[in-house]
Parts: structure tokens; C-alpha cells; sequence
């Protein structure tokens, strides 16, 4: 059908096997090789690793790699970054118990909805009654809240009335949304734009973990918002994978290196990394046989760049995670092990990061105490010691 189609792209002979390999008369197996990778994001080059990150537990990294540990308080707000034109909240909810996963170190509390703030007050030029002095390019504002359940994006201007906009429409802020999928055939895993979502072909061997990822591009700075799931129970049956080699021979790696407590058995086999993107896709597969409510969602953050001219005094970035964003900062005087933040963003590619000196609530890496970042809502980026947020209600 096919024959000296020499102009299909790889991601056309993807979309069109993925459609048509249902046939067995199909003749293009090899095609299976092929993906239709998401289009790389109009932004600026990537940096070699992100300036910081938090998830899991939740554990923080910071620009000079060391991890920390702020447990906070479940069902209230906290502020994770803080500047004059940017401010970051997230809800903390606990990880119940029957869905917590030690391996992963998800015992405690972990990021619900978030709340983001982009824009400053419509001044040229103000001093803080601390002293600092920062001179703004009349943003327009514009807040966006992350619904951890529904996995919905919804953007509004203050000044408008909080009139709700369609967030890739505010000048200054791009929005970038992709969702991850992964084949049971080969058992792997890509990310695809929401926006091809529905023209996709999914054949039963294409599973969707349950995560996606939000890229908010402001200014030259880049946040990264990964939306991750759990599911309940993490036992699994082999057999319901006999239609695909891979898969099924995945599934008894994982069961052989995981005894029945959780204890790793055979650790010199597989990578822990390798293991849990096992056990992540066949979960997946599995989480598709059972009701939504056993599903636990979660999100991760990642400050992929730092716009260095918007935030060359460190003194005007602070909150849980913005205070250790500028490097250098002073290191704590105790050992600890340095995690790359990329192995912290999703649950797929994470690894053991539980570090026995960590404190569970940051004391040595953050300014005061974790209930000085507590707000009284998850919208509030102004009533907390260290706020920076220059917006119109602070």
C-alpha cells in the first residue's frame, strides 16, 4: 500500500500503524519502531539540568543539588516561590493509607492543587518596607489554579473582574500541555500534546498512567507542573499480560524483585529506576479495570530555567523552594546525598530518595520555620513572612 511512500514521516507511519496493526493482514510491523514525539516547546535552549525541583513527600532540590524535606501540614496552603512578578502555592493533602508507596518514600504529605500568580502591580517603580526596590514592566496579571483531581487548567484576570481567559492567550505566559502514554508491545513511554489526544488511534496494548504535564513559559523563566497518580494496591497478576512478550515478562521482573512485604529481592538484577517504570506502565494497564476513586493524584514541580535577569538578587526570590534557587547559596553544615532533581519529577523514572539525615521539616535549608510559608489560602500569595509578590492585593 505503501510502496515508495518515501515523504511519510516517522510520526506519520506511527499514527498510521498505530491504526491499522489491528488488521493481521497489516504488513508493516517494523513501523511499531516509529514514535510521534510531542513538538519540542518554542522556548529558549533547554539548560543541562533544572535549577530545582520538589515532589514525592515532599523532597526539595534546590539549584546546589542537596535535598531537603518539608512535610508542612496536610489540608493547608504553603508558598513555594516567591518573587515580585511570580508566586507559586500548593495545597499539601496526605497520602492515605492505602495508598502510600515506601519505596517511593509517598508515606506522608505530598503537593495537591496549585496556584500560580504571574504579573506585578501597575507601578513603575516601588521600595518594600524591607528595603528592596523593584522596577516592573506593567504585567498584566494573571492567576491560574491547578485542580489536582480533575487535572483541569482554569486562568482568570483579577483586574478584569476575574474574568476567566484562555491561559495561552496572556501576553508574557505560554502554556504548553502534553500527557504521557505508554505500549505494552515495546514497554515504553512518550509524551504527546493534549491537543492530539483525541486524533490519536489507541490500540489496547496503549496505556495512559495517569500522567501529564503543564509547561508554563514566563518571561525566559520555565516551570514545569507534572500531574502524577497513584493507584490502589500495587500487587499484580501476569497473566493478564499474555498478549504481549514484553509486558509479561516485565511483570515477573518486578514480581521476582519485589517479595510480597515490599523488600527488594535480587537488587543486583534490575535498577530500582527500572523497576518502578515496570511496575508504573503495568499498573496502568491494570488501573483501567478498576473505578476512578482508586486513583490518587499528586503534582511535582520543577523550575526547569531561571530567568538570571529577572532574578539577579537573590534577595527578590524566596518561598519552600525559591530561597535555594539562586546558586550559590550557603550549604547546610551536615552530610547529606545529592539527588538530581529529574529524578523526583514523576513516579515513572523516580527512584529511592529517602535519605536517612533528611529533616522532615527543613530546619538548616529554609529561613525561619515551615509555618512561616503557610498561607491562609491557596490563592494568597501575600500573608506570609518572606512574601515577595508584588501583585495588587499585597
Amino acid at each position: 500500500m505503501f510502496f515508495l511512500a518515501t515523504a511519510l514521516s516517522d510520526c506519520n507511519k506511527f499514527l498510521i500503524h498505530s491504526s491499522l496493526s489491528v488488521n493481521r493482514n497489516w504488513p508493516y510491523s517494523e513501523w511499531s519502531t516509529y514514535t510521534c514525539l510531542p513538538p519540542s516547546p518554542p522556548a529558549l535552549s533547554r539548560p543541562s539540568s533544572p535549577a530545582g525541583a520538589a515532589g514525592n513527600d515532599p523532597i526539595f532540590v534546590g539549584a546546589d543539588g542537596i535535598p531537603y524535606r518539608v512535610d508542612g501540614k496536610a489540608g493547608r496552603a504553603f508558598n513555594l516561590i516567591s518573587s515580585p512578578c511570580l508566586s507559586v502555592n500548593s495545597e499539601l493533602q496526605e497520602v492515605a493509607p492505602r495508598f502510600q508507596y515506601p519505596r517511593l518514600g509517598l508515606t506522608s504529605t505530598v503537593f495537591g492543587s496549585m496556584h500560580v500568580s504571574v504579573g506585578c502591580r501597575n507601578t513603575t517603580d516601588r521600595i518594600r518596607s524591607d528595603g528592596l526596590r523593584w522596577n516592573n514592566s506593567r504585567q498584566t496579571r494573571v492567576d491560574a489554579r491547578f485542580d489536582v483531581l480533575s487535572g483541569t487548567i482554569l486562568c482568570w484576570m483579577p483586574s478584569e473582574g476575574h474574568r476567566e481567559v484562555s491561559c495561552d492567550t496572556v501576553p508574557g505566559l505560554q502554556v504548553a500541555e502534553y500527557y504521557r502514554e505508554c505500549d505494552l508491545e515495546d514497554m515504553t513511554c512518550n509524551w504527546f500534546p493534549v491537543s492530539a489526544k483525541l486524533s490519536r488511534s489507541l490500540s489496547l496494548a496503549h496505556v495512559q498512567p495517569g500522567i501529564t504535564q503543564t509547561r508554563l513559559h514566563i518571561g525566559d523563566s520555565v516551570l514545569v507542573l507534572t500531574r502524577d497518580s497513584l493507584r490502589e494496591g500495587n500487587n499484580l497478576s501476569c497473566g493478564d499480560f499474555w498478549r504481549w512478550p514484553k509486558a509479561r515478562e516485565a511483570c515477573h521482573l518486578v514480581v521476582q524483585h519485589v517479595s510480597a512485604a515490599g523488600e527488594p529481592q535480587n537488587a543486583a538484577s534490575m535498577s530500582e529506576e527500572m523497576i518502578q517504570r515496570y511496575l508504573t506502565i503495568l499498573a496502568a494497564y491494570r488501573g483501567m479495570l478498576f473505578p476512578p476513586h482508586t486513583v490518587f493524584f499528586f503534582f511535582h514541580l520543577a523550575v526547569e530555567h531561571l530567568d538570571a535577569r529577572a532574578f539577579s538578587d537573590p534577595a527578590l526570590l524566596h518561598g519552600l523552594l525559591g530561597q535555594r534557587l539562586p546558586f550559590p547559596r550557603p550549604v547546610p553544615n551536615r552530610s547529606s546525598t545529592v539527588i538530581h532533581p529529574d529524578h523526583i519529577l514523576q513516579s515513572a523514572g523516580a527512584v529511592n530518595i529517602l535519605v536517612s539525615d533528611l529533616s522532615s521539616q527543613g530546619e538548616g535549608f529554609i529561613e525561619g520555620t515551615y509555618h512561616d510559608y503557610m498561607v491562609p489560602s491557596l490563592d494568597n500569595h501575600c500573608a506570609f513572612p518572606f512574601s515577595r509578590f508584588l501583585g495588587d492585593e499585597c
